[in-house]
């Protein structure tokens, strides 16, 4: 027994003495997968959703106005679409690949909504929603005679973060290297300071003052 038959179709024709066994057998079929889903959907169902749909025996017509309930309008979807899709920009808290993926669905959604993104203007977005550290990129994008595909200019974006993150890699790397030959030459000093004075005698005395009188001896005060 297909379990959906009765969201798929509509009630046959009530069942008389006249009726042939098939068609008594598919009606029986039908009422067996409507009583199923009737079941199934009012069991699921949170109560309040429950309490405002009116009351119905046909499994097709409740569905349709429990949809009814959660109908979205085109118009503000698409608004919300085309806000996400221009506002949207890379803070690096994810990949850019998957940056790339999240803008390329949402234009996607427009455009099953008939909203035309052609590929160009999402390669400039996506371009656009990339922060400063790619303005070498968007600058070679600008002055190409050609567009990029969507594909290559992926490609292009996620190899330019790769070579960034290398880049910075290697930066902090030698400046921690700088920092530890430093410290190592100035120990190495230190120790060369010490060894030098090693078994010789720190003269610590103080120099010999001349008292004031032997000085004095042998001169006149009132010359």
């Amino acid at each position: 027994m297909r379990l959906d038959l009765a969201l798929e179709v509509n009630k046959p024709n009530a069942i008389t003495s006249q009726s042939s066994a098939g068609a008594k057998a598919y009606f029986n079929k039908w009422a067996e997968s409507n009583k199923l889903c009737m079941m199934i959907m009012r069991l699921s169902m949170d109560k309040t959703i429950k309490n405002s749909i009116p009351q119905c025996d046909n499994a097709k017509d409740y569905l349709a106005a429990v949809s009814k309930k959660f109908v979205v309008f085109d118009k503000v979807e698409k608004s919300n679409y085309m806000r996400l899709l221009t506002t949207t920009t890379y803070d690096g808290t994810t990949g850019i690949r998957e940056h790339i993926m999240r803008m390329t669905n949402l234009a996607m959604r427009l455009r099953d909504m008939k909203v035309d993104i052609p590929d160009s203007y999402l390669v400039w977005l996506i371009l656009e929603s990339l922060p400063d550290q790619f303005s070498a990129l968007k600058t070679s994008y600008n002055v190409v005679k050609g567009e990029w595909g969507l594909d290559e200019m992926t490609a292009i974006v996620v190899q330019h973060e790769e070579m960034m993150r290398k880049s910075k890699t290697e930066s902090a790397h030698m400046v921690t290297h700088n920092h530890s030959e430093c410290e190592r030459k100035f120990y190495k000093g230190n120790r060369n300071n010490q060894n030098g004075n090693k078994g010789g005698k720190f003269n610590n005395s103080k120099p010999q003052l001349k008292h004031k009188n032997e000085d004095m001896k042998g001169k006149c005060f009132w010359c």
